[in-house]
């Protein structure tokens, strides 16, 4: 219930919240794109898919794009697990409030960057990464799509979010592949 009461709440304050952001909803291939954000959970990504997804992270680097990860720890003190200080975001809980909803700094922080796409790729079932993915500024939100959940990204993609880290980014990877054509 209590679950409930906090998915409210944040749906509520997100639709209050969206009414004052300027977004343009257009899509844009990994091709065109010059900044590139993925949105990591503590659990997003396993211990044994690191290496995969690091792998995936320097492809894209290498095709000349600015790739960034931003980090949502679960503890008050966390390090980066993903790239050096200059790529690595970390939010610790100091920027989101009793209901894991980010505060304004959070949101601004990463509106900073100016993504051209921005890839939610938490898979907990908290508001937190989908809330800010969605008050992102970012050219194109990416997210897995819930049936369950409110929408808060321009592109879903249709996949069991239990599914290896590895096969969302290969699915991620032949969607964004598609706006190239």
């Amino acid at each position: 219930m209590f679950s409930k009461i906090i998915e409210k709440t944040g749906n509520w304050l997100y639709a209050n919240r969206i009414k004052k952001i300027k977004h343009h909803r257009q899509f844009i291939s990994l091709e065109k794109a010059s900044r590139v954000g993925f949105i990591l959970g503590s659990k997003s990504i396993l211990p044994e898919e690191t290496n995969r997804f690091i792998s995936f992270i320097q492809s894209i680097e290498s095709l000349g794009k600015s790739v960034y990860v931003i980090e949502l720890p679960r503890k008050k003190k966390s390090s980066r697990h993903f790239g050096n200080k200059n790529k690595s975001i970390l939010l610790d809980k100091k920027y989101f409030n009793l209901f894991n909803i980010p505060s304004q700094f959070a949101i601004d922080k990463i509106n900073g960057y100016h993504f051209d796409i921005l890839v939610d790729l938490n898979r907990s079932e908290e508001l937190t990464s989908r809330y800010l993915t969605g008050l992102s500024n970012a050219v194109m939100r990416v997210g897995i799509h819930d049936p369950a959940q409110t929408h808060y990204y321009d592109l879903m993609l249709s996949i069991d979010p239990r599914r290896p880290a590895h096969m969302i980014l290969e699915n991620l990877n032949s969607t964004l592949t598609l706006f190239n054509k």
